[in-house]
């Protein structure tokens, strides 16, 4: 055996031990103590992790990891969390690691939350500390809702400012839903239990903007006493919390010296520093289970805490320079990001891969680029849901065998039921779907 070593100062007596062909282990002694390697391939060079230890006394060998399900069928837009095992359950080495066969589809963060991209199907595997060990998960992503959502906006810099609406797949065909006419356009907007809520320049003082609320049937506009300085660049609603999340700017330019998200409480419109981001948000997004996104201006798509407002690159969307207008929406039906940028010439629409940050270009607002169709603060609002009954877990109008497999499949953590699924699976009331939520629906189900 060739040892080399380009660190003196971690020792410089190798001593091996059970170095066949495969896996083995190296022991360094160090200042007179010995120091363990994790396993590794010992025909191949590798970087090896220390762990130090006096004596190999006390270590306990992993013998195998399980990731917990062998197959998982999500909704897109959703999330899954795994919870893995390493074997035996005092093993030394305890860390495991995650790879996703199609990013795509399907991301994996190394604290074993899934973040499910598009529809499709990856592999997803975890491997133990020593990488020895590995099991893996089919997941298979799908629409839950295959009908094209109908979005809300505020068009600007238009001779028709005002609320507009248009079909996701078709933003060709803009229809004016109310045309605010005399008022400031909102520069940011979104949609709470049938209220539009967004900022606007005041138009009673001298500089700064002031929060708006347009109702959401007769589109009556008042205005609150919440007055800001900064410019709102976009804001999003945060079903988990409850609360309004906006991304706000000193003023409108690219460079501004102060970035900052504040959170404004829709019932009492009281408004609230989260913190200053670390990078120049231009669009933000909250999903329905409350996971807040944001792009940047330079175009990398980021995942932003709701606790500091610090934001983590996810990926680039291969577009740079955003500067003007924009605006993202998350659609809770099915389970898609949409994002509509705007620059010298007009907007741009795409949907974004919540996985990999890639895009899918949809089309040019009005139908033709060259018309200025700028559109800000893009909504989705929720059409009346049907009554559904209890047990109708895949809400088809009745209850089921498949309901009753559907509260099986769960409850033997195959698939993960949305909140609204959830609910309607609970026949016992205890919080949770499982085999005595699965007989239940099938007695109900047999009896008609």
């Amino acid at each position: 055996i060739i040892h080399t070593n380009d660190d003196s100062s971690i020792g410089n007596e190798p001593v091996m031990h059970n170095v066949t062909t495969g896996v083995g282990y190296i022991l360094y002694r160090v200042n007179g103590d010995e120091t363990y390697f994790d396993c590794f391939n010992a025909y191949q060079q590798c970087n090896i992790r220390l762990y130090e230890r006096r004596d190999m006394t006390g270590f306990v060998p992993t013998t195998g990891v399980s990731i917990g399900v062998d197959a998982l069928e999500l909704d897109l837009g959703s999330t899954h969390t795994f919870h893995p095992q390493v074997f035996p359950s005092n093993a030394t080495i305890q860390n495991v690691t995650y790879t996703s066969s199609d990013l795509s589809v399907a991301r994996i963060n190394p604290d074993g939350t899934l973040i499910t991209g598009s529809e499709g199907t990856a592999q997803i595997t975890v491997y133990d500390g020593t990488g020895e060990f590995s099991d893996t998960c089919t997941v298979t992503v799908a629409s839950a809702n295959s009908a094209v959502p109908v979005l809300y906006g505020y068009r600007m810099y238009s001779s028709a400012n005002g609320i507009v609406n248009f079909s996701a797949d078709d933003v060709s065909d803009f229809n004016l839903v109310d045309a605010q006419t005399g008022h400031e356009p909102l520069t940011a907007m979104c949609y709470v239990d049938g209220n539009f809520y967004g900022f606007a320049k005041s138009e009673t003082e001298n500089t700064g903007y002031d929060f708006v609320i347009i109702d959401g049937e007769t589109f009556e506009r008042r205005t609150t006493n919440l007055w800001s300085y900064y410019y709102c660049r976009d804001m999003t609603y945060d079903p988990e919390t409850g609360l309004i999340y906006c991304m706000m700017a000193t003023n409108a330019t690219i460079y501004s010296l102060y970035f900052g998200i504040y959170t404004v409480n829709p019932q009492t419109q009281s408004f609230n520093l989260v913190g200053e981001t670390n990078r120049y948000l231009s669009v933000l997004e909250c999903t329905a289970d409350g996971r807040l996104y944001g792009i940047d201006m330079f175009g990398y798509f980021c995942s932003v805490d709701k606790t500091n407002a610090n934001c983590t690159k996810i990926a680039h969307t291969t577009v740079s320079d955003i500067n003007h207008e924009q605006s993202m929406v998350f659609c809770p039906s099915n389970g898609k990001m949409y994002w509509m940028k705007s620059d010298d010439n007009g907007g741009v629409f795409f949907e974004v891969n919540l996985a990999d940050g890639t895009l899918v270009y949809i089309g040019y607002p009005g139908g033709d680029y060259i018309t200025y169709q700028s559109v800000a603060g893009l909504c989705y609002v929720p059409t009346d849901e049907p009554e559904y009954q209890q047990g109708d877990i895949d809400m088809d109008g009745r209850v089921s065998v498949s309901d009753a497999l559907l509260a099986l499949r769960c409850g033997m953590e195959i698939v993960t039921l949305t909140p609204q699924q959830l609910t309607l699976g609970d026949m016992d009331g205890d919080g949770s779907v499982n085999v005595t939520d699965a007989i239940m629906i099938l007695r109900a189900a047999l009896i008609g």
